[in-house]
């Protein structure tokens, strides 16, 4: 797998030039031609990281806020909520982000 931190990078990058674009369409500038599932993203992929918030801001269909994902920053998060955020991300977010074709 070839590291994703580039366009990690690029796509935060980006994001904070141009603050009102959507997020969907600033990550498939930024990983245009690229396909996603030869990409290790680290822990970059897993919030509250800034690159998995602008995931989320994207393609995130839970209802969750961003505040909400942010909790998982919390050290004193409960174990049991910050395991079941995680698997709604495995599960319902990080999926359609990957499936995400940007030609």
């Amino acid at each position: 797998m070839k590291s994703a931190k580039p366009y990690v990078d690029a796509a935060l990058a980006l994001s904070r030039s141009h603050p009102q674009a959507p997020a969907v369409d600033v990550l498939n500038v930024t990983l245009q031609g690229l396909d996603r599932q030869a990409l290790d993203f680290g822990h970059d992929g897993l919030p509250p990281r800034p690159f998995a918030m602008l995931v989320a801001a994207a393609h995130d269909n839970t209802a969750l806020t961003p505040e909400e994902w942010g909790w998982l920053a919390n050290p004193k998060i409960d174990p049991k909520l910050a395991t079941a955020l995680l698997e709604i991300w495995r599960d319902k977010v990080w999926p359609r982000f990957m499936a995400q074709v940007a030609d």
